[in-house]
């Protein structure tokens, strides 16, 4: 089987390539001129811009399923304009699509987000029906891009299948959400400050371990059916009190906690909502409020039904975790 992955120098690209190529598949990665290919063996590479359609015109020739990952991320110190992830998501994405078109390609397996669903407090598990909401412009544009991406399907008949990953987590970040929770954690150790926990830590959170995750990016581009999106997490949901408390342990550190009220963050992010509003960046508001004291949790059958079924690890996929960040001198 010939594979195309659009994201493959990336962190999740990287393990995806290994797991295809792992498989006997034959791997062409779509790169950039400047994109560091060093640690990418065994692969053909096409060099081209999907935000440049001309630049992709054979990109798709003699291709079986494409697996596309590229996007921008929100990271607190990678501020983008909506105008900026539109050409990547949006544009980039539909280029890409344009090219695939008639090319008789099996499977177009888009990689989205729960970023755009929103943020969510609830104890029932979200599913792939949810209304989604997002709130922020990374949220917003992968919303834009599936909306376009199943118009392809509904009009074309377009061969994709849409994955929605929770938040990942695994060997290669170096950026991620909970590369800076272990980060934390370890400062607030060290320096003896107490982890504030909301909600006691009782609220829950999906994650998804890199490993799982390409492993449903698989199963999706071999089974999954067109037109339809599937969510895809760890084998169960989390506490963030469970989640910090077993990165603490895996660290080696004791770890004072304390528990603030809901109530009191409330009040701040109300104080501050009018700064938002403004167009500031206040230290925080009533979404942040929100982002810090809600259970959002996503329900993962779908894709179970189509074979995907994680072990329950995750100490030992947090153990992995840790010891790659120590080899790589991320942490101490």
């Amino acid at each position: 089987m010939k594979v195309i992955v659009k994201g493959g120098t990336g962190f999740i690209g990287t393990h995806l390539v290994k797991k295809l190529l792992d498989e006997k598949n034959e791997v062409r990665c779509l790169v950039r001129k400047d994109s560091k290919i060093e640690n990418l063996k065994g692969v053909e590479f096409f060099v081209g811009d999907i935000t440049e359609e001309n630049s992709l015109k054979t990109i798709a020739d003699d291709v079986d399923i494409v697996y596309h990952l590229a996007s921008i991320v929100d990271h607190k110190k990678i501020i983008k304009s909506y105008k900026e992830h539109y050409n990547i998501s949006v544009v980039g994405t539909e280029n890409l699509v344009k090219k695939c078109l008639d090319s008789g390609i099996e499977k177009f397996v888009y990689i989205s987000s729960i970023s755009e669903i929103g943020l969510k407090d609830r104890k029932e598990l979200i599913d792939e029906g949810e209304e989604c909401r997002p709130n922020t412009l990374y949220g917003k544009a992968k919303r834009e891009t599936e909306e376009m991406v199943l118009k392809y399907f509904n009009e074309n008949k377009f061969p994709v299948s849409i994955v929605r990953p929770s938040v990942i987590y695994g060997e290669g970040d170096s950026k991620g959400s909970i590369f800076s929770l272990i980060r934390f954690v370890k400062n607030r150790s060290k320096k003896n400050q107490p982890y504030p926990f909301f909600s006691q830590g009782k609220n829950i959170i999906s994650l998804c371990y890199v490993k799982n995750l390409v492993k449903g990016f698989s199963i999706v581009g071999d089974v999954g059916k067109i037109g339809e999106i599937y969510h895809i997490a760890d084998a169960r949901h989390y506490t963030i009190k469970e989640t910090v408390e077993t990165i603490a342990d895996v660290l080696g550190r004791n770890l004072k906690e304390i528990t603030i009220p809901k109530s009191f963050i409330w009040m701040g992010g109300l104080f501050f909502q009018p700064f938002k509003m403004l167009g500031l960046n206040p230290p925080l508001d009533l979404s942040k409020y929100l982002e810090m004291t809600a259970s959002s949790a996503f329900n993962i059958s779908k894709i179970r039904e189509l074979g995907y079924n994680p072990e329950d690890n995750f100490r030992k996929n947090i153990e992995s975790t840790i010891s790659w960040c120590k080899e790589n001198k991320l942490i101490d």
